[in-house]
């Protein structure tokens, strides 16, 4: 029974297919349309052919082929000067290799990367063969076996591999498009903290972590600095907060001691001093930077009472002050120091309010402050316009909102 169906089939199509040459040949024979009814009816044969036998590999195999003969035909008679054939062609492979590979996840993803791959490079020949955009796709790609082939719980191998990836991409990016800066460099630096994480970042060396993710920073701002125009060494200047982060991982507990703030705030301000004397020695800028190195050791020397609102005060008075007085005779150009005034009471009020947990109290007092100081910026800035009213407007509605859907609503 098999056979004879298989035979019916195949005598069936051969007729069905020598009657549409016969027609074409008869009426049109300037355009051999019979490819599209014999390309249909080749079907009938093969799907009985593959069914008897139980083979989807064979059928996948066969169909595919057949499918990529029919497009490359009528490419050639349709439109030989451009070879479109090749994207029906790339997507109907994917029928019978996943069959094939479906069950070698391993081989499939090589397989399919090489597949993808070069015929994003064909596309690319065809189309544009003056700039290589193929790489583009052909990075997304790549991630894909990589993924499979290093697995789970390596994740060291991994990070590794996808640093190298990563930076042979960019480099090669950015010799094609723009060879005359490489900015490549920056990617690399901000790739590399990926492996330098999975293989430092743990308890047990997190001080080498520390010690080597600073001297790489500055390495990495050295370097930005060297290839910039600039003929400032500006990358010193964070050197010392830098360096401060090993120096804090390596002391431990003691960090947190009044020697070490000591040394540490003695170091600060000797540092910037020889900046600021042979860097910058225009304008005494380490005077800014005197008062918060100071103010280190100061906290850790009453740290028993650094946590009371009264020693926040103090502090805020010693700040503004201090830079009241630079403002004055350093810098009187302009009233900058009023600027801090305002960070500094919103942190007083939100340490009052915070711990009272005054939620009403909180929003009126930060209304109030803001209305004070964006009147006072408004005044002393542009005076001619008034635009003062527009964030005062805006954080009315924050008292108001608590107001009445918070405490009127417990009274209620």
């Amino acid at each position: 029974m098999k056979n004879k169906a298989l035979g019916f089939s195949l005598f069936g199509s051969f007729m069905i297919a020598a009657f549409m040459v016969l027609v074409n040949y008869l009426t049109s024979p300037g355009f051999p349309w019979f490819i599209f009814p014999v390309f249909a009816v080749i079907w009938w044969p093969m799907s009985i052919f593959f069914y008897n036998r139980r083979s989807a590999s064979g059928f996948a195999v066969c169909g595919s082929l057949l499918i990529i003969a029919f497009f490359i035909i009528l490419n050639l008679v349709t439109s030989p000067g451009f070879l479109w054939f090749i994207f029906p062609v790339f997507a109907v492979i994917w029928w019978p290799m996943s069959i094939l590979l479906g069950r070698r996840p391993k081989v499939f993803a090589v397989v399919a990367a090489v597949l993808t791959i070069g015929f994003f490079l064909i596309v690319n020949i065809m189309t544009s063969f003056s700039h290589p955009w193929f790489i583009y796709p052909a990075f997304a790609v790549l991630w894909w076996p990589m993924a499979v082939l290093i697995g789970k719980g390596r994740a060291r191998l991994f990070s590794v591999a996808a640093f190298l990836l990563i930076n042979a991409f960019f480099i090669t990016v950015n010799l094609i498009t723009s060879p005359g800066y490489l900015w490549f460099t920056h990617i690399t630096f901000a790739a590399l903290w990926w492996p330098l994480s999975v293989f430092l970042a743990r308890r047990k060396t997190i001080r080498i972590y520390s010690l080597l993710a600073a001297l790489l920073t500055i390495g990495y701002l050295a370097l930005v600095n060297y290839l910039s125009p600039s003929d400032t060494p500006w990358f010193l200047y964070a050197v010392y907060p830098l360096l401060m982060w090993p120096s804090v991982m390596f002391m431990g507990r003691h960090a947190a001691r009044l020697p070490f703030s000591i040394a540490g705030s003695i170091a600060g301000i000797i540092f910037y001093l020889v900046l600021n004397i042979f860097v910058s020695p225009g304008h005494p800028w380490i005077l800014y930077l005197l008062l918060p190195l100071v103010w280190w050791p100061v906290t850790i020397a009453f740290r028993k009472v650094a946590a009371n609102i009264m020693y926040l005060f103090i502090s805020l008075t010693v700040f503004m002050a201090y830079y009241g007085i630079l403002n004055i005779f350093v810098s009187p150009g302009h009233a900058w120091s009023l600027y801090l005034l305002y960070p500094y009471a919103w942190a007083a009020i939100g340490i009052y309010f915070g711990r009272r947990k005054m939620a009403l109290g909180m929003a009126i007092a930060a209304t109030v402050i803001t209305g004070v100081f964006c009147s006072v910026l408004n005044l002393l800035l542009t005076p001619g316009t008034i635009w003062a009213v527009f964030p005062i407007f805006a954080i009315l509605w924050w008292p108001i909102s608590v107001y009445f859907f918070r405490t009127r609503r417990k009274d209620a």
